[in-house]
């Protein structure tokens, strides 16, 4: 082409130089001009074509005739007619001699051509008056290829940018050629720097995997594809596979290396249980062009660039799992593109040229057709998810359709059955254990289970066999789609090494695959059974408890042969998870049900299994007019075998015990554990004189001696008895009155019986407002504190002052003490109650100070209660520590009583309190059984010499004696000695003359309130 412009330069230049030789040189100039493979156009000074050669006519279509005397701009393109009109105009006005031009023409039947024209002015070179020449190379060609080849890269860049896969093309010095999109997404990942054409790859990339990356680069260039895994750190990491490919383009002979990069996050996460490859693909493909530098080369060079994008392209796709479809403008699929072209995705063997309506059922074929005329309508991306069933097995698809090249689509088809399987697999666990939660019934849970596996494997036949271990019998829970001819004849099955599948299964305690029933020898004996039903593969698994004990087999069969695949293995170990919760969580419930109607250690109904019986028979002793006993037991001083040979030692003597009390009922009396040591019998149709001979020989049988651990044990009880319907009408008052029978039995003696009365009601009545009254007695401020002086003998002043507590109830009046402190004890409100009397005495002897009445000690007194734990020795610390009150002008008062039920604790709990700095005085002094050993012992102060040796003290001898000699011992342990309960002078002034420290009562003072206590220390002055 190049030469044909060089021969027309000579051309035009001889006809410079040889103006004078006119007629030798037209001659020459008629031959080229019609012989040139140019085009040649004379133009007049109107630029109206006067002459013009075969190869211009054929170039615009034209015959000669009809182009001469038609102006340039008339086969013109519009486009380019202002940029011809400014250059000719140079033309002529003599700025220029010539110009050059790529412009596009309208040939007669209307198509556009490209040409290169040149345009010479005669007048300048040869004098000629307005003559020009124009010369017209076709390069219509040329530019056909350009746009064959922008198509081509269009079409590939369409692909590429619709993959979810990062592409990079690096050349030998890893630098980057051609990235798509999405891979701009994914290295972001890697670095927040953006990619730039030209950058070395390992700009972008991590320290931690530069030297990984550096070798599986250079194994790509050296012919070798490299795959490398790595995990990119980060607030969210990411693993990737990152495969090099090595490439080389056939045009240049130059290496290139495609690095693609997939998102594996999610299989390196879950592969084990989903294998649900979830990837990322990031591709970026580019290729730097250069202009040819010859135009003649450009034809063939350009058809190169196509062939090579076109190899690329096919590389490419070749390289995706996902199937690739080209599909034309009436829908048929015209190509594909797979890489394991085994399995195409659902499609036949022979499928290109056919329409979705010739390879697809009806529906699916139509879902395919709108999707497609929808992006070839809206040229917008559409996604169709669909199912195949294929071979007994139902595979899922996401079909991706995309514009590709002028109304063709490209479709890219996935097989998203794995994920599409686990996700129904989950769904399948997720409602039966929602089921299994709320206790749905065991078999409906399990037909739902065989019957949604059955949904999603087309052809799947499922059941569940409980396996029974006493006579190794299989027998069926569940098999909704199994023939109920083959279940019945199934039910029974015996396991063992060659019965079936599911015999077997349990015999062996593995899982036993038969692909086909016709060929395998564990079915030698059922062969027929399975004929009949048409049954031809069968897959079973034991079902184990934690223990590996078989609790049932789970199954699936077919109707034609058929192995388990990796998903169906997977689905399988599901069920038999779900299977054996289903049971275990009946077995639990099962046993459930028995601990709450039986006590687990003796064996007998406990209360609420007993009060359902106790229901039942007061409406048929309603219904017959009978009698029903109901007898309340309770262990006499069972807290003392716990105490001194251990709970051990107390659960086996509970168990005898509740063995005899069966022993001794008769035929129709019934017996339950309440708790601890309680028990209920129950004796219907009874009378009174009956419940009498059933409670003697309970007691009776009780005091004969039990043997436990090496020592011999008397188990004597106390039993109350109520009856119906003379005492109650329901189960609740039965034991409620018994309950009071009983306490009416221990208060007489113990090992005795009682019957229930109506004085106990009333007596119980009244403990019960009492009770009722106490447990807002100090919310509701209630309670009061009296404060009975002590005087000195010696001085007649006050030495103290005991605290008295008082309760006035708005319901029951002014409430002795006598009364309420026992059941307040026994309510376990009693250490309460004592934190708020210290802390009220307290408090008042800082009120006492703070008004200058001096310091005055105030006594407290203590329950045995308290001396069961340390808290009373906090609490008084912490009294202390609150009022701000001296420690010494506290004295806590303690009985015989109290300090002989638990000596050695009562010691070490009354030595911390002497540490702290009170003081202890012994109350009701002579009245127990006083030892001058634990007197001794004991951190005491003071001696209370009990109320009531002032009886006889001034007319008996013999109580003056005994009251001299406690005051004597009193003396000589040190202690100083108080008389409680002085009434008389006579009384007060024997004391003085036996030396007794201290007395108190009536003769001195009542109690006193707080206000009257000010005004009685303001006449008898404290003792300092």
């Amino acid at each position: 082409m190049a030469e044909q412009f060089t021969d027309s330069h000579q051309e035009i230049n001889l006809l410079r130089n040889r103006v004078g030789e006119l007629e030798s040189a037209a001659r020459f100039l008629e031959l080229n001009f019609a012989q040139s493979a140019l085009g040649i156009v004379v133009l007049d000074h109107d630029q109206r074509l006067v002459r013009a050669n075969q190869r211009f006519c054929d170039f615009l279509g034209y015959p000669e005739d009809e182009l001469k005397g038609k102006r340039w701009e008339d086969v013109s393109h519009p486009s380019s007619i202002p940029e011809n009109a400014d250059l000719y105009e140079a033309l002529v006005s003599g700025q220029r001699d010539h110009f050059t031009i790529e412009k596009r023409y309208v040939r007669k039947d209307g198509r556009v051509v490209w040409g290169v024209l040149s345009v010479y002015n005669l007048k300048m070179t040869l004098g000629d008056q307005g003559t020009m020449i124009a010369v017209v190379q076709d390069i219509q060609p040329i530019k056909d290829a350009q746009m064959a080849l922008i198509h081509s890269e269009a079409n590939l860049k369409a692909v590429v940018d619709n993959t979810k896969q990062a592409f990079v093309l690096l050349d030998q010095y890893r630098r980057l050629l051609v990235f798509n999109t999405y891979a701009q997404q994914a290295l972001a990942l890697l670095s927040s720097k953006p990619l730039e054409l030209g950058t070395d790859l390992f700009y972008y990339v991590p320290d931690h995997i530069n030297g990984a990356f550096l070798k599986h680069f250079q194994k790509a260039l050296d012919g070798e594809t490299s795959v490398t895994e790595s995990k990119i750190e980060g607030p969210h990491p990411r693993w990737f596979e990152f495969t090099f490919l090595p490439i080389r383009e056939e045009s240049s002979g130059l290496a290139r290396v495609l690095l693609t990069a997939q998102d594996i996050t999610g299989r390196k996460d879950d592969e084990r249980r989903f294998r649900d490859l979830n990837a990322r693909l990031e591709l970026k493909v580019a290729e730097q062009q250069n202009r040819l530098e010859q135009e003649e080369a450009w034809n063939a060079q350009a058809a190169q660039r196509i062939k090579d994008t076109e190899l690329r392209t096919r590389a490419v796709l070749r390289a995706l799992p996902d199937l690739m479809l080209v599909i034309d403008r009436e829908g048929r699929f015209v190509d594909y593109s797979l890489q394991d072209e085994r399995d195409l995705h659902g499609f036949p063997a022979h499928f290109l040229g056919l329409t979705p309506t010739e390879v697809f059922p009806f529906h699916l074929a139509q879902l395919f057709m709108e999707a497609i005329q929808a992006v070839q309508l809206y040229g917008e991306p559409e996604i169709l998810e669909y199912a195949l069933d294929q071979y007994s097995e139902r595979r899922y698809f996401e079909a991706r359709f995309v514009p590709y090249t002028g109304e063709k689509v490209l479709a890219i088809v996935r097989d998203t059955s794995e994920r599409k399987q686990i996700e129904q697999l989950n769904a399948v666990q997720q409602h039966i254990l929602y089921l299994t939660a709320r206790s749905e019934n065991t078999r409906e849970i399990l037909n739902g289970l065989c019957s949604m596996i059955e949904d999603i494997n087309p052809g799947a036949l499922c059941s569940v066999l409980r396996y029974n271990v006493a006579d190794h019998t299989l027998w069926h829970l569940a098999a909704p789609s199994l023939p109920e001819s083959f279940v019945s004849k199934v039910n029974g099955l015996h396991s063992g090494p060659q019965a079936g599948s599911c015999g077997t299964s349990a015999h062996l305690g593995r899982t036993v695959i038969v692909a086909d029933i016709e060929t395998d020898l564990l079915w030698e004996h059922y062969r027929e059974l399975a004929r009949e039903h048409h049954l031809r593969a069968c897959w079973s698994n034991p079902v184990l408890d934690r223990n590996g004990t078989v609790l049932a087999t789970f199954a699936i069969y077919y109707r034609q042969p058929k192995a388990p695949s990796a998903f169906q293995r997977r689905m399988i170990d599901t069920c038999v998870d779900l299977v054996r919760i289903v049971l275990e969580r009946e077995a639990s419930e099962a046993k459930i049900r028995n601990l709450a109607y039986f006590d687990a250690l003796t064996g007998l109904p406990n209360r609420i299994s007993i009060e359902n019986t106790v229901i039942q028979l007061l409406k048929q002793a309603d219904q017959e007019g009978t009698q029903l006993a109901f007898l309340y037991m309770d262990m006499d001083n069972f807290k003392n075998v716990n105490d001194s040979l251990g709970h051990a030692a107390g659960d086996k003597l509970l168990i005898q015990v509740a063995r005899r009390i069966r022993q001794s009922l008769p035929a129709k009396g019934l017996v339950a554990r309440q708790s601890g040591d309680e028990f209920i019998v129950v004796v219907p149709d009874t009378s009174v004189q009956e419940a009498s001979e059933v409670a003697q020989r309970l007691l009776e049988d009780s005091i004969a001696p039990f043997q436990i651990d090496g020592h011999e044990l008397i188990a004597a009880h106390s039993i109350g008895i109520s009856l119906y319907p003379e005492d109650a009408s329901s189960f609740d008052l039965l034991r409620k009155h018994a309950d009071t029978a009983l306490y009416h039995a221990k208060r007489s003696g113990r090992n005795q019986f009682s019957f229930f009365t109506e004085d106990m009601r009333l007596r119980a009545m009244d403990r019960l407002r009492i009770e009722t009254a106490l447990r807002s007695v100090l919310v509701r401020k209630e309670l009061r504190l009296h404060y009975q002086p002590i005087m000195d003998l010696q001085t007649g002043r006050v030495m103290g002052v005991e605290a008295l507590l008082r309760w006035s109830s708005p319901e029951l009046g002014e409430v002795p003490p006598s009364r309420f402190i026992p059941i307040a004890e026994e309510m376990g409100i009693i250490e309460d109650i004592t934190r708020w009397v210290l802390k009220e005495a307290c408090s008042m002897n800082q009120r006492m100070e703070s008004l200058g009445i001096g310091k005055l000690p105030v006594s407290v007194n203590l329950s045995d209660i308290h001396f069961r734990s340390r808290a009373l020795v906090d609490a008084v610390a912490q009294t202390l520590k609150e009022t701000g009150m001296e420690p010494r002008y506290l004295d806590l008062e303690v009985t015989e009583s109290l300090l002989m039920s638990n000596l050695d604790t009562a010691i070490d709990l009354l030595g911390e309190l002497s540490a702290l700095g009170v003081t202890v005085s012994l109350d009701d002094f002579g009245t127990g059984y006083s030892s001058l050993t634990y007197l001794q012992r004991l951190p005491l102060d003071r001696l209370k010499v009990d109320r009531s040796f002032m009886q006889n003290l001034v007319v008996d001898q013999r109580g003056q004696a005994v009251t001299r000699a406690v005051i004597a011992l009193g003396h000589s342990l040190g202690l100083m000695v108080v008389a409680e309960g002085v009434e008389e002078k006579t009384q007060h002034d024997w004391l003085r003359k036996l030396n007794c420290d201290g007395v108190q009562g009536f003769l001195l003072a009542r109690p006193l309130q707080e206000a009257q206590l000010l005004d009685f220390l303001k006449v008898n002055p404290i003792l300092e």
